[in-house]
């Protein structure tokens, strides 16, 4: 199983910081495209409604008297408007009376039939974000009696239009906050990461050198950072004033362990200047085993100085 990768506290930082400004900025931009994109197709959707009734109204003579060629021609003056693709006036049947298409490029729109009607209204042919068509229809009505209907259709090319500013200005937006993102990031990753960096590269020359003499350089600051280095310092202090402490020990211990081994080796000495000295045999048994005999002992028992070492006890009580 391979370790897991290790990340600096910098990098960490950084991509934080980042993922933050980005996340923000999309949810910040989004709603405000959608709110404005809502607002400007209510507008658009008011301003279809006043013109249809404007020009119902202006073609409720022709519908009166039987008139297409005059209701066309009032139709006509929907040119000057350019996102309207067409306009369908309807009799009391339901039936097409007259109609306009634009003749601007881009798509022919769809024919306009008798079957077509559906009352008064709003409708949408709706594609991402809004954007498509909208129809507007409203009854022709006269002294309370139905004339007819009109249907006005409209692109919304608005509405592209400020969702393609929407997405220049979001994406500078983007950008600057990004810049202004990283550089704040790495003015706060040095106030941040680089006091870290630097006591784990104390510590590891302190566990490397086993030298508890250095320390870390004051941050500056009073806030955690500060105080994590106080008590970092103070730690080593305490840690120096011990080590200290335990090296005089030690030499208080080595000075007794040398003057009680001479003190031993006097006494040693003492011992076998009386055992020597004595006019009485003296013999030292381990296991059976004589390990030690003074002058005497060896005179006693006919043996040379040196030889009785080492010989069983059974060679005493023969």
């Amino acid at each position: 199983m391979s370790a897991p990768r290790r990340t600096t506290i910098r990098a960490r930082l950084l991509r934080f910081a980042l993922a933050v400004s980005v996340l923000t900025l999309l949810v910040t931009g989004t709603l405000f495209t959608i709110n404005d994109l809502s607002a400007l197709r209510g507008q658009m959707v008011r301003d279809l409604q006043v013109l249809a009734a404007v020009v119902g109204d202006g073609s409720l003579g022709a519908l009166s008297f039987d008139s297409p060629e005059s209701a066309t021609k009032n139709l006509a003056h929907l040119r000057r408007e350019h996102q309207i693709r067409q306009a369908v006036l309807f009799d009391a049947k339901g039936r097409v009376f007259a109609s306009y298409r634009s003749d601007s490029v881009g798509e022919r729109p769809r024919p306009i039939r008798d079957s077509s009607w559906a009352g008064a209204g709003v409708r949408s042919d709706v594609s991402l974000f809004g954007l498509g068509r909208i129809s507007v229809a409203r009854d022709l009505m006269l002294n309370g009696e139905r004339l007819g209907g009109i249907l006005v259709v409209a692109e919304t090319v608005e509405l592209a239009a400020q969702v393609r500013r929407h997405l220049i200005v979001a994406g500078l937006i983007l950008l600057l906050s990004l810049a202004v993102t990283l550089t704040l990031a790495l003015r706060l990753q040095r106030r941040i990461s680089a006091p870290i960096r630097d006591l784990a590269e104390t510590t590891r020359k302190i566990g490397k050198r086993n030298d508890y003499s250095l320390r870390v350089g004051e941050p500056g600051s009073g806030d955690e950072i500060g105080e994590l280095y106080r008590n970092f310092n103070d730690m080593l202090d305490q840690v120096q004033r011990r080590d200290k402490a335990l090296s005089r020990m030690q030499v208080t211990l080595e000075h007794r362990v040398a003057e009680q081994t001479a003190e031993l080796r006097d006494l040693l000495r003492e011992q076998n200047l009386i055992l020597e000295a004595l006019p009485l045999g003296v013999l030292h048994v381990a296991d059976r085993r004589i390990v030690r005999a003074n002058p005497r002992a060896s005179e006693l028992f006919g043996r040379e100085g040196g030889e009785m070492l080492g010989m069983g006890t059974e060679a005493v009580y023969a």
